[in-house]
């Protein structure tokens, strides 16, 4: 006597509904999980800027002052056996002319090769605390210009303005964008100022009105300064006082560094900032927009 075994499938009912399922499922955790990783970066950039404000304040118990820049400037490559040594550095800043060209690109130390950099190697060991991890640059031997941005329209009445002041010092500027981060004193004069793309906190993409990057003709991203000691250019009794030039700027009104990066690739509304108080916190894009953002913005 033989036992017939049975076996039931699935009806297609029920396998269009198991997908229906699995298809709401994933429509509900695939943008939870996003949102998850971006808050995890946000809260990884903020610690990246307070552990710089500690570095910064210590740097300046030692030095008197804040530093010029937080990581520092691109500097040339060192050249052997016809390739560029990128893990070496000549300690020559670059200036956009002066480094020897290998395989069409100019031959420019890494950001971690740094000889002359500020607070990477004495206060800052390791050069991944200068990048936020929304930055989408990997290379660390590539190099920007930033701009200052064209008076903002919330600027005090009569106070001045760095780009203002860079640009009648003979810096270059870009039509509607700003003027260009440049020396104004020294052999360098009137040359651009470089920046590592992987430098998150000196500089960071410039968003639109519309929150978008702004972007030149070769669609690269146009980046702007969000660390500087000085915002105006002057001193003096009429000068603005949240300035980290000075010796006491109001800790809780004056920014330290700023990233925009949050914005640029994942669309948030605001930036991420911390000021002299140590307090990391964001800050909504559109009042770095009207007001210029940088050292002086002071914000509800």
């Amino acid at each position: 006597m033989h036992r017939t075994s049975q076996y039931r499938g699935f009806t297609l009912i029920e396998l269009l509904t198991v997908i229906a399922i699995i298809a709401v499922l994933a429509a509900i955790l695939f943008p939870l999980a996003g949102t998850l990783r971006e808050q995890a970066r946000a809260s990884s950039c903020m610690s990246n800027l307070h552990q710089l404000y500690v570095s910064a304040k210590v740097y300046k118990e030692d030095e008197g002052g804040y530093p010029p820049a937080l990581l520092g400037y691109a500097e040339v490559g060192i050249v052997s056996g016809g390739n560029c040594d990128t893990a070496r550095s000549t300690g020559i800043f670059y200036d956009g002319t002066n480094a020897p060209v290998v395989n069409g690109a100019p031959c420019l130390a890494r950001a971690d090769s740094l000889l002359n950099g500020f607070l990477y190697r004495e206060q800052v060991k390791d050069i991944n605390l200068f990048k936020c991890p929304n930055n989408t640059n990997t290379s660390r031997s590539v190099a920007t210009v930033a701009l200052f941005p064209p008076r903002p329209p919330d600027w005090p009445s009569g106070a001045e303005w760095i780009g203002d002041r860079l640009a009648a010092a003979g810096c270059p500027t870009i039509s509607g964008l700003g003027t260009v981060d440049c020396w104004t004193s020294g052999p360098l004069s009137g040359q651009p100022k470089y920046f590592y793309v992987w430098d998150s906190y000196d500089i960071s993409p410039m968003i639109g009105t519309n929150g978008q990057v702004v972007r030149d003709s070769s669609n690269n991203p146009i980046y702007e300064r969000r660390y500087s000691i000085d915002w105006t250019g002057v001193e003096g009794a009429s000068d603005l006082p949240h300035q980290m030039k000075y010796r006491n700027p109001p800790e809780d009104r004056t920014i330290l560094a700023a990233c925009s990066w949050h914005t640029a690739t994942a669309g948030a509304p605001t930036y991420t900032t911390i000021n002299l108080g140590g307090s990391a916190r964001k800050v909504r894009a559109q009042d770095f927009l009207r007001l210029g953002g940088g050292g002086v913005f002071a914000g509800p």
